[in-house]
């Protein structure tokens, strides 16, 4: 789990050194039960959340930088990452279809592992799997309409909660936007603005709206909607397992 995330935030500081605290170490202490990573010390104000300019154009500019891109030219990363707890699928696909449908996969049977087998998702899951998942995502990959998906290092995790605003001398007055608590993969770069959307409410909808302002909605745009709360779908199945009494909040 510490691998993954060293990993991850190794990744992300190559990508943008001066938003991500600089990895230093992980390991195993003596005592052979418990584990540490070092990072560059960094003073966060407390209680304040990033500005929606300062996330959003963080998260472009990760998304769009050219370290960014997969090093094989395919989607998934280069060891298994972790959310919370939870290992994610991060085996080399070709097609983001193919990628997500693992995941997803993973995440459903973890869910099941955790909380029991649903009657009513088995039922689902075929339809899921075979009709909506290739309706939703292999239009972006439309060879003969001159699509294709540009596997990115995303974030993995990107929610208020793992950023924060550092406070330090010469900075502007917003302070500078830092990111943590990755679990990193490369894949479509929508998919890491699933939890703003989850949040459902006017910042969570503000951050969409001035991330496409700097990076367009992939085509086809008429299917955005649809596509993100597909990557929501996976986030859903995470915080249920991790926090079952979410299921509520889920069902709204």
């Amino acid at each position: 789990m510490f691998a993954g995330e060293f990993a991850s935030m190794t990744a992300l500081y190559s990508a943008m050194p001066k938003h991500v605290p600089r990895p230093l170490s992980w390991g195993v202490f003596a005592t052979g039960d418990r584990y540490f990573q070092l990072y560059t010390f960094h003073h966060f104000a407390k209680g304040r959340r990033p500005s929606i300019s300062s996330l959003v154009l963080v998260a472009a500019s990760l998304h769009s930088a050219p370290s960014s891109l997969s090093p094989t030219g395919k989607f998934g990363f280069e060891m298994t990452t972790y959310n919370g707890n939870l290992p994610q699928d991060n085996t080399w696909t070709e097609k983001w279809e193919e990628f997500y449908k693992n995941g997803m996969r993973r995440m459903m049977d973890l869910d099941a592992k955790a909380r029991g087998e649903s009657k009513e998702l088995k039922r689902l899951e075929g339809d899921f799997f075979e009709k909506v998942v290739p309706r939703l995502l292999r239009p972006l990959e439309d060879t003969k309409k001159g699509r294709s998906v540009k596997p990115v290092l995303l974030h993995g995790d990107l929610w208020v909660g793992n950023a924060g605003v550092e406070e330090k001398e010469g900075a502007n007055e917003e302070g500078n936007c830092m990111l943590f608590d990755s679990s990193a993969f490369y894949g479509h770069n929508e998919y890491d603005l699933s939890p703003m959307y989850l949040m459902r409410n006017d910042w969570g909808r503000e951050c969409l709206e001035a991330y496409h302002r700097i990076i367009p909605k992939s085509e086809p745009v008429e299917d955005w909607k649809s596509r993100i709360e597909l990557y929501a779908l996976y986030v859903m199945c995470f915080v249920l397992i991790v926090q079952p009494s979410w299921d509520d909040e889920a069902e709204r």
